[in-house]
């Protein structure tokens, strides 16, 4: 079986926290997710899309919603979620910490905290399969990604593969797919389930990051959901920092994989 992960951005290189996520699961099941996610949309009143940010600004395409319709609409899609049992992932990194122990890193890719995110998400999503495994209740033989489109970021994540493959652990080496592709999440309804998760985690972790409680906007609904996200901590920064300016030194491959 293959898995297939879409994921989305949320306020990169923004305080507090810089954010990327989705969603992961059989890749089966995205073509059917994502006819029913049409229909959420042709409801009415209809969508052209969903960016969970007009959802819940009442922006764009919520522009005259009742919070009733809205969150009933809301609570349709966090269901679907929910009723295929779709794997939460994500990445977050404090903003304020990562420029500060990136502020003067020689290495260009790494002027703002996306490509780390990048590639540290999908290192930790192979290097946590088997967890992951059991979580959705599949074996699998190789994991693709596909990410919403990030102008000035495509090309030189893409550029950087090959070396994410050379250094990536024997065992994980298999697993790992068609290179990531990135697509529009006007057109790729996936992603803009993923744009759901990554706007929810950010707030999630923008108001505990304050020490307030966080209250979901769907209220029980997806109380069932799982989820697996990766929080980037200072420490977990100095030692990459270390690590990519010691191979830096040394003209080696830069290490993203897990410790």
């Amino acid at each position: 079986m293959i898995l297939k992960a879409y994921l989305d951005d949320s306020e990169i290189n923004q305080e507090p926290v810089s954010v990327l996520a989705g969603w992961l699961a059989p890749a089966g099941s995205w073509a059917p997710f994502a006819d029913e996610w049409q229909r959420g949309l042709e409801m009415k009143p209809k969508l052209k899309y969903f960016k969970m940010s007009e959802c819940m600004g009442f922006g764009g395409e919520f522009s005259g919603w009742s919070r009733e319709s809205r969150n009933q609409r809301l609570r349709y899609f966090v269901n679907l979620i929910e009723e295929y049992k779709l794997l939460g992932i994500g990445g977050v990194i404090p903003t304020a910490e990562y420029k500060r122990l990136f502020r003067n890193s020689p290495l260009k890719n790494f002027d703002v905290p996306y490509f780390l995110m990048f590639y540290g998400l999908m290192a930790g999503i192979l290097s946590s399969l088997p967890e992951i495994q059991n979580a959705i209740g599949a074996t699998t033989e190789r994991v693709d990604f596909v990410f919403d489109d990030q102008p000035g970021q495509m090309e030189r994540a893409l550029n950087a593969w090959a070396e994410f493959k050379e250094v990536a652990l024997e065992n994980i080496k298999p697993l790992l797919g068609d290179p990531p592709i990135f697509r529009s999440d006007l057109m790729t309804l996936p992603l803009q389930a993923a744009d759901l998760y990554a706007w929810h985690l950010r707030r999630q972790q923008t108001v505990e990051f304050t020490g307030e409680q966080y209250q979901s906007p769907w209220g029980n609904a997806g109380d069932t959901i799982n989820t697996a996200n990766w929080l980037w901590t200072t420490q977990n920064l100095e030692v990459m920092r270390d690590s990519l300016d010691e191979a830096r030194r040394f003209g080696v491959p830069a290490q993203i994989w897990p410790k």
